[in-house]
């Protein structure tokens, strides 16, 4: 008995020497399966990873230590691969040459404590060549990446034609042509675009433009409309083209504004001219030498009154020739401004263009306005205007008798009534008539069907 259990002590402290011996060798081989997952992930399964498997993993299973140190190699595997797949993405063809290199030179070192420290450094060296082969070509892809354009664009089409020819004949002593150029990018104003070109050959670097009107046409398309910007956003959208800013709306507005203004000006002063010329001809002139001549007036608000709610906000006038029909005088009255009404409880109202110029009542806007062109006619035009045809409204040609802007001139300002409008009024007493229920019914019958014929 007591030999059986001495052969019995000899196997177990044989089991456990074999147990350390495996744990040693193990733990050698994890450490370099480690470092190889670090510095090498496209050859995992390579003759020495493999035969470092194949020989320690099926000992090193038995006890539990082996199993903590699979569950860390695991869980660092698949980290490696994460990464692996990050740069996979950005590594090209050359530089996978690169890592095939790297990983049959890393096939060739041992695994004892000599070489271990020779393979850190030297797969030290070799990863940093490695990385910055990546970021060379990662450089290059950049550069030769050609920009996606999405949408519709606005394209004046011969001067467009024109540039790509000039564009495919950039260098000819290379050879290069159209099919060489690169978009690289493109600088967006509003509805004009510029295209930044790369030729892959020669590296020349041209530009072309789309147009450079179509900013200015599309703020004057949609002003004379009647719309803003808010209706061009939905048309642009609608028609998948990429519209201006607000703001790069409101800065073309403005200068449009401004230039219609000045040739509106322009265009009344040649009217005057004109009007004063004929005058002269025609021997309308006063006994200081004043030509005068007969002007028609009238009025309109930006919403409507019925007859009964004169509350517009806006209101415009015009003095129009006779003989020319062409505008002499032109005038725009506000109540309202935005700026001002949004900080009116602020201390501070911020600098702005404010086109509030108006304070009275809606009905007078169109008196203040005809007035204003009576009294600034012979400073303009060297005019005066004699004979005045409008509607029946009274108030105008009241403000003017009142006014007197040709006192000095001993000239009386006399009205000619417009037929046009003496019908309407005429029609729309008779219509005032027949609705009139304190009268006959039988009157008011008659009223009505002749109320018909009056038109």
């Amino acid at each position: 008995m007591d030999l059986k259990l001495d052969d019995d002590l000899d196997n177990d402290l044989d089991i456990r020497n074999s147990e350390q011996d495996g744990n040693e060798n193990f733990t050698t081989t994890a450490m370099t399966m480690d470092h190889d997952l670090n510095y090498d992930l496209d050859n995992e399964n390579t003759a020495t990873t493999s035969a470092m498997n194949k020989t320690s993993v099926k000992d090193y299973r038995k006890s539990n230590k082996s199993r903590i140190h699979l569950s860390r190699r695991r869980i660092k595997y698949k980290g490696c691969i994460k990464r692996k797949d990050k740069k996979k993405n950005s590594v090209s063809k050359n530089n996978r040459d690169v890592e095939e290199i790297f990983n049959n030179s890393t096939e060739t070192l041992t695994t004892n404590d000599h070489e271990e420290i020779s393979h850190e450094d030297s797969s030290l060296n070799i990863r940093e060549e490695l990385e910055e082969g990546i970021e060379e070509e990662r450089v290059t892809i950049e550069a030769n990446q050609e920009y996606r354009m999405e949408g519709q664009r606005i394209v004046a089409i011969q001067d467009f034609i024109n540039s790509l020819k000039l564009l495919g004949d950039h260098n000819k002593d290379m050879a290069c042509t159209l099919s060489n150029m690169i978009v690289q990018k493109e600088i967006r104003n509003g509805l004009e675009s510029t295209l930044i070109f790369k030729c892959n050959m020669c590296n020349k670097v041209k530009s072309i433009q789309t147009n450079n009107t179509a900013n200015e046409t599309s703020v004057i398309g949609i002003m004379n409309i009647g719309s803003g910007y808010s209706h061009l956003e939905q048309l642009t959208s609608a028609m998948d083209i990429p519209c201006m800013s607000n703001a790069t709306y409101q800065k073309i507005q403005n200068r449009v504004c401004d230039s219609w203004e000045e040739a509106a000006l322009e265009s009344m002063i040649e009217a005057g001219q004109e009007e004063k010329r004929l005058a002269i001809e025609n021997g309308d002139v006063t006994d200081n030498g004043i030509p005068y001549i007969t002007v028609v007036c009238d009025g309109s608000w930006a919403k409507r009154s019925y007859r009964t709610n004169y509350n517009s906000l806006s209101g415009a006038a015009a003095i129009v020739g006779y003989r020319t029909r062409k505008v002499l005088h032109l005038g725009v009255k506000n109540k309202f401004c935005l700026v001002c009404k949004k900080n009116e409880n602020h201390d501070s109202i911020p600098e702005h263009k404010c086109y509030k110029n108006f304070t009275g009542s809606s009905s007078s806007m169109e008196s203040f306005i005809i007035a204003e062109g009576f009294q600034q006619s012979l400073n303009t035009h060297g005019l005066i205007y004699r004979f005045m045809i409008a509607d029946g409204d009274s108030s105008v040609f009241k403000t003017l008798l009142d006014l007197r802007p040709y006192a000095s001139h001993s000239i009386k300002i006399e009205k000619i009534e417009c037929k046009n409008h003496l019908l309407r009024n005429y029609r729309n007493k008779l219509r005032d008539l027949f609705q009139n229920t304190n009268l006959p019914i039988i009157l008011r019958r008659k009223v009505k069907v002749g109320t018909l014929f009056v038109r």
